[in-house]
């Protein structure tokens, strides 16, 4: 595409490859916006597709381009490694990686009895790319290393003959860096990556050759200080390998004597590996890195298993003390995190874990009661103290504890007090439960006495807070009508009860007025009917 007007974020080209429909194609790029730089695009094959979207508006002048056909390489390519480095850019590098891409490199050392350093420079490949490295000339050879992704650190591969064979493997393009190598004969090379790789000739799918010496200075960015990890160590005991910092020889092994990491400060040494001219054996894999950066851990709030340290390969375990726990996103929920510094200095988690003290959840209401007092800001441990208004008892007890998960146990309760059953109403009455449930605290209860009875006593009682009826029930007297003497006559009594009757009787030569003889007591304590004698 040599130039691009195009209003930005509306109208755009869409470069397609793979098919002649858009279903049978997968996008390259979007391209929008203004651009006079040229950009380059490749096919993975002898097809691409253009597509242009445009809006009603019109704000630019569109785009130009050109095409032409590519020349993929050779299948097949011999090359020769000599005494100097040689470097090696797939097709492309850089610009645009191609697709449906099998491409296959032999390397041959130019002096027979040597053997081949293969050294990745940078690689930045799409899921469906790879490069295959194999310990011989031919694709049946053994595997000595398979390439894909995305690595920043130094590999090295070490052929134990004479020969290397690379197959460069892709299915779609991509904007990819690609791959670059470099490679040259002998058994040597400089690293100057943080983390690295260091492994004998043909390791792992052949044995080293005899009488080779092989030698790799390793120069870590910033002087840091470095930790060397052994995977495998199987050498016969007349070969070796040494460790030199400087002129002064730190480590020296053979067999499989390399039983713990070796500690580097500085971060320039050099691996020197020695074999004899008779015996051999499977060979050795070493892994330098950088240190972790120290972690935020606070040993106040956190228990560590295992030794705190961050050089490489190291591994322990940080546990929360009873009453804190993990609060980072990453960490919330675990009982235990273990922190393992990996290759680029590099810990296996994305924070460190940290631990906070537990708060205790919001504070329980009890219903009829209050927190008479507190321990403060509520902690793991600490305490309420709950007391119920009046009327009310506990029951359990008063103080609280928040435990190690931040929850409140064996809350109390409040309780009414209960006063028990109510005093029962006089057989010629009733009771009536006017306020509250007949038993508790606030329960108000009123008597009442049947027509033609009077109440004796108090009328209401009240359950008061110590759980006693306040009061004393009433009892019901049957009322009585009282007769005073009727003139000119006689009565049968004085005194009768509601219901009851009294006789009159006038004195000869008086008749009574009504006719009838007999009144009656009333329930408003009056006689009826009214008799007089005349």
């Amino acid at each position: 595409v040599t130039s691009l007007s195009l209003e930005n974020n509306s109208d755009e080209l869409i470069l397609m490859d793979g098919g002649l429909t858009e279903s049978r194609s997968v996008e390259i790029v979007h391209l929008s916006g203004y651009s006079t730089v040229p950009k380059y695009y490749y096919s993975s094959d002898n097809k691409m597709l253009l597509k242009f979207i445009s809006d009603a508006s019109v704000t630019g002048t569109g785009f130009t381009a050109s095409y032409s056909q590519v020349n993929q390489g050779n299948s097949l390519q011999n090359l020769t490694a000599t005494n100097t480095w040689q470097e090696l850019e797939f097709p492309y590098y850089n610009s645009f990686l191609l697709g449906s891409q099998d491409l296959s490199y032999v390397i041959e050392a130019e002096d027979q009895t040597k053997t081949i350093t293969f050294q990745v420079l940078d690689i930045d490949l799409p899921v469906d790319a790879t490069a295959v490295i194999r310990d011989g000339n031919t694709v049946y050879s053994k595997i000595l290393t398979l390439l894909s992704g995305t690595y920043k650190g130094s590999s090295i591969s070490l052929s134990s003959g004479r020969y290397l064979h690379v197959a460069f493997h892709t299915v779609r393009g991509s904007q990819r860096r690609g791959l670059k190598v470099r490679y040259m004969q002998g058994c040597q090379a400089s690293l100057d990556r943080s983390t690295g790789y260091i492994s004998s000739p043909g390791y792992p799918v052949s044995f080293y050759p005899n009488g080779i010496t092989c030698r790799w200075e390793v120069s870590v960015p910033g002087a840091k200080n470095v930790t060397l990890l052994i995977s495998r160590m199987d050498l016969h005991i007349s070969d070796r390998i040494q460790i030199v910092m400087g002129n002064y020889l730190i480590g020296n092994y053979s067999g499989n004597s390399w039983l713990t990491p070796l500690r580097i400060s500085g971060g320039q040494f050099s691996v020197i590996f020695i074999s004899s001219a008779s015996l051999n054996g499977q060979g050795f894999n070493l892994t330098y890195s950088v240190d972790c950066p120290q972690p935020a851990i606070d040993l106040s709030l956190s228990d560590v298993v295992g030794t705190l340290t961050t050089s490489y390969g190291s591994e322990f375990t940080v546990t929360c003390k009873q009453g804190s726990r993990f609060f980072q996103t990453e960490h919330i929920g675990k009982t235990n995190v273990t922190m393992i510094c990996m290759a680029f200095g590099q810990w296996n988690v994305n924070t460190s874990p940290k631990c906070a003290r537990i708060q205790c959840e919001k504070v329980p209401n009890v219903q009829n009661g209050y927190i008479a007092s507190s321990s403060g800001n509520l902690p793991y441990n600490g305490t309420l103290t709950y007391k119920c208004y009046q009327g009310y008892m506990l029951v359990g007890l008063d103080t609280v504890m928040c435990d190690a998960n931040g929850h409140w146990i064996n809350l109390p309760s409040c309780q009414a007090t209960s006063c028990g059953t109510a005093p029962p109403a006089d057989p010629n009455g009733n009771m009536l439960v006017a306020a509250g449930n007949g038993l508790s605290y606030g329960t108000v209860l009123r008597y009442s006495c049947n027509q033609g009875y009077d109440l004796i006593g108090d009328p209401t009682m009240f359950c008061d807070s110590n759980g006693s009826y306040v009061g004393r029930a009433g009892t019901c007297r049957i009322l009585t009508c009282h007769v005073s003497s009727i003139l000119n006559g006689v009565i049968s009594s004085n005194k009768v009860q509601v219901g009851q009757q009294v006789n009159v009787t006038c004195n000869p030569g008086y008749r009574s007025t009504t006719g009838e003889n007999t009144m009656t007591c009333n329930s408003n304590r009056t006689l009826t009917p009214g008799i007089s004698c005349q």
